[in-house]
């Protein structure tokens, strides 16, 4: 009867055990799109978040890495991205790691999250006006966490080109 009840016992916090774990973690796409730019243009690099299917994000840290000889950071914008609308709670800082490169840092945590792909939010740069045509620079999301760490994150990066001629675009719906 005791060699009984250790089995049901060791099957039940066995059976309890699969049960409390996800059978698959979902994860999430970070990104940064590939743009282009002149010499000492200013230039708007959004943070993707895709792959949320209905999972409510409330809080998160995004961390992007660029190089400080090419770009400048100049500010944060909210307006048009997913943390715009609530009353989010958000702290953003560039740590200088190194002259060849530097960390954007966002930290954000709401009440109420949102639950779409979109950007997240848009960095803005200043290109440096000695940029030569024709180079360009990797900007890589470099870790990124949600909800204590639940989605995970896959991250990407993206480039940016230096170029002679940008073609703007301001599409009406």
């Amino acid at each position: 009867a005791v060699k009984k009840n250790m089995l049901l016992s060791l099957f039940i916090l066995a059976l309890a055990t699969f049960l409390s774990t996800p059978l698959y973690a979902q994860t999430v796409q970070v990104d940064i799109g590939d743009l282009s730019a002149r010499p000492g243009d200013r230039v708007v690099v959004p943070i993707d978040i895709s792959g949320l299917s209905g999972t409510e994000i409330v809080s998160g840290e995004v961390k992007a890495a660029f190089d400080p000889n090419m770009l400048t950071y100049v500010e944060t914008v909210r307006s048009g991205g997913l943390i715009e609308n609530q009353r989010w709670l958000t702290a953003d800082q560039v740590v200088s790691n190194s002259t060849l490169q530097s960390t954007y840092q966002l930290v954000f945590a709401a009440a109420t999250g949102f639950s779409r792909d979109g950007e997240l939010v848009f960095i803005t740069f200043k290109v440096d006006s000695a940029a030569v045509i024709g180079t360009s620079t990797v900007l890589t999301v470099t870790a990124a966490s949600f909800n204590n760490g639940s989605p995970t994150a896959v991250l990407g990066s993206g480039t940016l080109s230096i170029v002679n001629h940008v073609v703007r675009a301001n599409f009406a719906g």
